[in-house]
C-alpha cells in the first residue's frame, strides 16, 4: 500500500449507497476513492456480501446491481489482513470496524451507525456521518 490516507466504510453506509446511488453515502464513497485508500478484511466484506444477498432488499435495487456493486467495491479496495481483535463498540458487532481501523492506519471511519457515530473517535481514528466525511474530506488531501 502506499502512504495515501485510508479509511474504513461500515456496511450501513455501504448499503445506502447501493440502494440510492445519489445519495450521500455513494457520494461519500466517491470521494472516498478520489483521495484515500478504503480499506476492508475479510470480517468486514463478508458482512457486506451477506447483507447485499438479503431477499427484502430487493424490492429497493435489483441483485444482479447490488452484486455488480459489491464486485467494484472489491476491485476498488485495499484488504488488510492480520487484524488484532477489539472489545470497545456498544454493539459488538461493530468492533470489526474499529479492529479494521487500527490494525489498517486508517484516519477515519465513515459510518451511518448510531452505535460506532456516538463513539466520536476511538484511538484518534475520527468516526465520521457521509455528510461529515464530504464536509471535511479536504484533511485527507
Amino acid at each position: 500500500m502506499s502512504s495515501a490516507s485510508r479509511l474504513v466504510f461500515d456496511t450501513s453506509t455501504l448499503v445506502g449507497a447501493v440502494l440510492r446511488p445519489r445519495s450521500v453515502q455513494a457520494q461519500a464513497l466517491a470521494a472516498a476513492w478520489e483521495v484515500a485508500e478504503v480499506i476492508v478484511s475479510a470480517d468486514t466484506l463478508a458482512e457486506l456480501r451477506q447483507v447485499l444477498s438479503r431477499a427484502r432488499l430487493d424490492t429497493y435495487r435489483e441483485p444482479a446491481l447490488r452484486q455488480a456493486f459489491l464486485a467494484h467495491y472489491e476491485a476498488m479496495t485495499w484488504l488488510v489482513e492480520g487484524i488484532d481483535a477489539v472489545a470497545a463498540c456498544r454493539d459488538p458487532q461493530d468492533d470489526k470496524f474499529l479492529a479494521l481501523a487500527l490494525s489498517g492506519g486508517a484516519q477515519a471511519i465513515v459510518s451511518s451507525d448510531d452505535d460506532l457515530l456516538s463513539m466520536g473517535q476511538f484511538r484518534g481514528v475520527r468516526i465520521l456521518t457521509p455528510r461529515e466525511f464530504l464536509d471535511q474530506c479536504s484533511w485527507l488531501r
